[in-house]
């Protein structure tokens, strides 16, 4: 009995060795004419290279995992980066600030990019995100010269301001099953901002809709629940709209037989009792004669006793001259209380 006890023990002994020479796994670099080669096994997390002008491109090795925090912020010269065949994970602001970047070439073990992996690579104008990936990170790609993102359906979850202040990124294609992003301090409060067009590739959460800024929202043609019109989103039931586009004149369509005013604007809020609305470019609404009941009915926070601010108060004409009481003083109170908050926060 004791000798097979001290076989366990050594063997058991072994593997602890083992064990520890795979977590002491390290990587290492060579630097030649600008190239940064970086091989071995496991997380580079060396910041030698941090804010090296001479660095002008970076070769990870197949047998690399993760690329560390900040490993190559501030490399103003950087205009290239591959992955090797392992990564799963771009750490905290790895690549923050390289305003030269131009070429990513991501491989198919990605799964996560942090916060501000990307932050600020002005040069940055197309990407490739791989199948297999599965978060975003706030303020990923913060700042880029994005022109067209296609975010493949193993994306689970973009967080808080990923792709705002893109200016020229002009069409998001999405999974529209997304977890409800969190809001953060210093964050944008959503995904994206002034994009022409978003389609989202599957059925949608539709409480993801409001993270998104685009001029027209195209829905799945397989969606069971939703559908688009005219960049508008309704419930296929009974054509109640649940998210108008970011457009200078909307009309309601004339399918619709009642109209929740809350998704005029799809306010959010992100504490200290303040809303960000939506659809801050409105100048015109008009309300169909197909819509016999207005209201106001907020999903998660009464809204008629906090301030929301749109930049201006759009002209609304409410074509159904028969409409009841109930609902002229509903939307009377609703015009009043947002053209009351807008001029308190204006002054």
């Amino acid at each position: 009995m004791k000798k097979i006890m001290m076989t366990f023990v050594m063997v058991l002994g072994m593997m602890a060795i083992v064990g520890s020479n795979a977590v002491e796994a390290k990587t290492k670099t060579t630097f030649k004419n600008g190239t940064v080669k970086i091989t071995g096994s496991g997380t580079f997390k060396s910041k030698k290279y941090k804010g090296n002008k001479k660095v002008k491109k970076v070769v990870v090795g197949n047998e690399v995992t993760v690329l560390g925090d900040e490993v190559f912020e501030k490399c103003k010269n950087l205009k290239k980066v591959t992955l090797g065949k392992k990564v799963t994970d771009i750490k905290v602001a790895a690549f923050c600030e390289c305003k030269k970047l131009s070429v990513v070439k991501f491989d198919k073990k990605l799964k996560n990019i942090e916060m501000s992996a990307f932050w600020g690579c002005k040069r940055l104008k197309n990407v490739k995100l791989n199948n297999g990936l599965k978060t975003i990170g706030e303020m990923a790609f913060y700042g880029t010269d994005l022109r067209k993102v296609n975010i493949p359906n193993t994306v689970k979850l973009i967080e808080d301001g990923a792709f705002c202040k893109c200016p020229n990124l002009k069409e998001i294609k999405t999974p529209g099953n997304l977890k409800t992003i969190k809001l953060t301090e210093d964050g944008k409060w959503r995904i994206a901002d002034k994009v022409k067009k978003t389609t989202f590739k599957t059925s949608i959460n539709v409480d993801i809709l409001k993270f998104f800024d685009t001029e027209k929202y195209v829905v799945s043609k397989k969606d069971k629940k939703y559908v688009s019109i005219d960049g508008a989103v309704y419930q296929k039931k009974d054509f109640l709209l649940v998210a108008a586009p970011n457009v200078k004149e909307f009309t309601v369509c004339n399918k619709a037989t009642s109209l929740n005013l809350y998704y005029i604007y799809n306010p959010r809020y992100f504490g200290d009792d303040f809303y960000f609305c939506t659809n801050s470019a409105l100048e015109k609404l008009v309300i169909p004669k197909s819509v016999t009941k207005i209201y106001y009915k907020a999903p998660k926070w009464n809204l008629w006793d906090e301030g929301f601010f749109p930049k201006i108060m759009p002209q609304v004409i409410i074509e159904n001259e028969n409409i009841d009481d109930t609902s002229k003083n509903a939307f009377e109170k609703w015009y009043k209380e947002m053209e009351a908050s807008m001029k308190a926060y204006q002054e």
